[in-house]
């Protein structure tokens, strides 16, 4: 299941801005479906923010749009790739079985580590900015409990389904991801909302 190699293997597979959190963060290794404490997702809904603010990893909220926003960039780069290959394969040619199964691999890891990456920065920033936040946060992480359950259906697929299967769900994953991107970008990034002179509702009541 991806997500379970350490973050010296994603260096370079992401953005330079990520790659840059990733070594300055010291972020551990976690399989799918756990926190940083090997505790389900489930039991604790997202990485404990206040385990990764003891760890040094402090970013200002304009930082942390800037992070998910090159790590959208360089997904939805990926996701070009992969739907190239699809089309590619359900138009009827052959030859792209291992191709598509190697970058669908690998966007499952790339996106395993983007989902932790977003549970450690944009859950904390947008859960502290203002009065509506802890609703903006919970629908985030419903959201992600929701992605990574689709993951773990296309990571089987990956590996044990047919190539016009593996085609059909792949290019679905897809087109829902990039939905979600979007969406996330309009809601949650939005640089009126991520910016650094707010001050948050737990600042002001001190």
């Amino acid at each position: 299941m991806p997500g379970t190699a350490g973050p010296g293997c994603y260096l370079g597979l992401l953005s330079p801005a990520a790659d840059r959190f990733y070594a300055n963060s010291a972020l551990p290794s976690t399989p799918a479906g756990l926190a940083i404490d090997g505790t389900p997702h489930e039991e604790v809904g997202l990485m404990a923010p206040p385990v990764w603010r003891q760890r040094g990893v402090a970013m200002k909220r304009s930082e942390v749009r800037s992070l998910v926003l090159a790590e959208h960039l360089e997904l939805r780069k990926r996701l070009l790739q992969i739907d190239a290959i699809t089309s590619h394969i359900l138009a009827g040619h052959e030859g792209a079985d291992h191709s598509l199964r190697e970058k669908v691999s690998q966007l499952c890891a790339l996106l395993e580590r983007h989902l932790a990456v977003e549970e450690a920065t944009l859950l904390p920033a947008i859960h502290d900015v203002d009065a509506w936040g802890p609703v903006r946060a919970d629908h985030l992480r419903r959201e992600h409990q929701a992605q990574r359950a689709a993951l773990a259906r296309l990571d089987w697929i990956c590996t044990r389904a047919t190539v016009v299967e593996l085609a059909r769900t792949a290019q679905s994953f897809g087109r829902s991801l990039l939905e979600d991107m979007r969406v996330e970008e309009q809601e949650l990034l939005n640089p009126n909302l991520l910016r650094d002179d707010l001050v948050s509702v737990d600042q002001f009541l001190g």
